[in-house]
C-alpha cells in the first residue's frame, strides 16, 4: 500500500472518531481525504520535491513545511467547506476539552509520529519538530485568518466559522472568550 493510499484509509478511522465528537464532514472533507492522499503519491512517485542537498537546505525544508503546511491548513479550516480528518478531530477535541489548537493539534501529531514509529517508520529531528511545532503554527495562522473578518474591505466576503475565532465572544461552546 503507498503512503497516500494508508493516509486515505487511516482517514477514514480518524474521520469516524471526529464524526462522533460532533464535527460534520462537509465537502472539504472528502475532497482532502481523497486528494491529499492521491497527491503525496503523486509526488513522491514522480520526485517533484529535489532532495536537499546540504544540512542548511534540510533545515529551510523542514521550517518552510511547517510554515506553508500550517497555513494552507489555517486556510481551508477557516474557509468552512469541511476540514480533513485529523482537522476534524482537532476541531471535535477542542470543542469537548476547550483546549486550545496549538496543544490540540501537536497531541495529536505526536500520536501519529508515535504510532508510525511504532510501525516501523522513520522518525529524525524534522518529524519531531513538525510534530510539535505544527499545531502552534496552525492556531497562529487561524488567529490571523480569523481576524481579516474584522478588516472593512473584506467584512462581506469573508465568513469565519466560529469555532475558529479564537480568544473572540463567538467562540466554541466550551471555550473561554
Amino acid at each position: 500500500m503507498t503512503i497516500g493510499r494508508s493516509n486515505q484509509v487511516v482517514g477514514v478511522a480518524v474521520l469516524a472518531v471526529a464524526i462522533a465528537l460532533g464535527v460534520r464532514p462537509a465537502i472539504g472533507t472528502w475532497l482532502n481525504m481523497l486528494l491529499a492522499g492521491y497527491f503525496v503519491d503523486l509526488v513522491m512517485m514522480r520526485g517533484m520535491v529535489p532532495k536537499a542537498a546540504s544540512l542548511e537546505a534540510r533545515i529551510i525544508y523542514v521550517f518552510l513545511g511547517i510554515i506553508i503546511s500550517s497555513l494552507g491548513l489555517a486556510g481551508y479550516i477557516c474557509a468552512g467547506l469541511g476540514a480533513g480528518p485529523r482537522d476534524s478531530l482537532m476541531l471535535g477535541v477542542t470543542r469537548k476539552t476547550g483546549w486550545r489548537f496549538g496543544p490540540t493539534r501537536s497531541t495529536i501529531e505526536v500520536s501519529v509520529v508515535g504510532a508510525g514509529y511504532l510501525l516501523g517508520g522513520p522518525v529524525g529531528v524534522g518529524t519531531l519538530l513538525a510534530a510539535l511545532l505544527t499545531g502552534p503554527a496552525v492556531e497562529k495562522w487561524m488567529t490571523m485568518l480569523a481576524g481579516l473578518d474584522r478588516l472593512p474591505f473584506l467584512r462581506d466576503v469573508i465568513r469565519i466559522p466560529a469555532v475558529v475565532r479564537l480568544g473572540r465572544k463567538e467562540a466554541a461552546p466550551g471555550r473561554a472568550a
